[in-house]
């Protein structure tokens, strides 16, 4: 019985070691370069250098599709189930 009291502190401890380290290794690379009202800015200190295309409003800036939601009109109850056009 004290064998499994002592167990699981120590497989917790463990696993929560191991997420931690998990999220360091691969997590969210916060050392990059970041596009801010049209100027690049450091975010942390990346390796690599400023990139040299064009940041914001540039002709290397991806588009995105513009969508047009044609129903439900606003203010219009929403049935189930929700049909969007």
């Amino acid at each position: 019985m004290t064998k499994k009291i002592l167990l699981a502190p120590i497989v917790i401890i463990s696993l929560a070691g191991l997420t931690l380290a998990g999220f360091l290794f691969f997590g969210i690379n916060n050392d990059t370069w970041v596009c801010q009202d049209g100027q690049w800015v450091k975010h942390g200190n990346p390796s690599e250098p400023m990139p040299q295309e064009p940041c914001g409003n540039g002709t290397n800036q991806k588009q995105e599709p513009e969508v047009i939601i044609s129903t439900p009109k606003p203010n219009q109850t929403a049935t189930n189930p929700l049909k969007v056009k």
